[in-house]
């Protein structure tokens, strides 16, 4: 006997999850970015900072991914 559902029940709650880990990160990144640029950097402060959040966007991001692993690879 097959557990196919479950399994595939497992990959799209875990998808859900990482998307929803994604539009999460994206939306208090950018509600950052935005108060800091209020400030009034200059054009070479706001690149150092969109690549700083955007580093820690995907730091985040493969932390969460990493977090989800045990939950896909499970017997």
């Amino acid at each position: 006997m097959s557990n196919f559902a479950t399994d595939w029940a497992t990959l799209f709650r875990a998808l859900t999850d990482l998307s929803l880990l994604a539009l999460a990160l994206t939306h208090g990144l950018n509600g950052v970015r935005t108060m800091v640029l209020d400030f009034g950097l200059s054009q070479r402060g706001r690149q150092f900072l969109s690549l700083i959040l955007l580093m820690l966007g995907i730091v985040g991001f493969s932390s969460g991914v990493y977090g989800f692993l045990p939950l896909l690879f499970t017997p």
